[in-house]
Formats: structure tokens, C-alpha cells, sequence
């Protein structure tokens, strides 16, 4: 049997996380919520999930600066330097 795709959910609104951890679950993905980039950020490099969405105002970090920091990583795994 096929592993599910994975999804990781970056918000710190807690009811906005249960909403799209149904959503997508119903949609037979497996889905982990997170509630900030720090933590998503490291569950992103040990799980290579195939869909990440994430809040883009929240107070410790906003998504956009995890966003750049995980390309710049999966760049850095994928891409020669010259």
C-alpha cells in the first residue's frame, strides 16, 4: 500500500489547524500541524512533505523567511556549485 502524501501546517490560530487538518485529511493526505515556522522548519527537513502551507503573520516568525530558509536547504541538498 501506497504511503500517504504528507502536508505540514504551519498557523498559530489552533482552530484554523483542526479546520485544514480535516480538510486535508479527508482529502487522504497525512497531515501534521504545527504552530510555528521554527518547529516546521525542522519537521520539513526530516519528513520532505510534499505540501507545506503556512501563515504569513505570525509572531515569533513570519512565512516567508522559513520559506527561503527551506529552498536555500533544499537547494543546497539538490543543486552543484559551479
Amino acid at each position: 500500500m501506497d504511503a500517504k502524501p504528507i502536508a505540514v501546517i504551519v498557523d498559530d490560530s489552533k482552530p484554523f489547524l483542526m479546520y485544514l487538518s480535516i480538510l486535508l485529511n479527508r482529502m487522504n493526505l497525512e497531515v501534521l500541524p504545527v504552530n510555528n515556522a521554527a518547529e516546521a522548519l525542522e519537521i520539513a527537513r526530516v519528513t520532505r512533505p510534499h505540501l507545506i502551507t503556512m501563515d504569513m503573520m505570525m509572531p515569533e516568525m513570519d512565512g516567508l523567511k522559513p520559506f527561503v530558509q527551506s529552498v536555500l536547504i533544499r537547494c543546497s541538498l539538490t543543486c552543484r556549485s559551479s
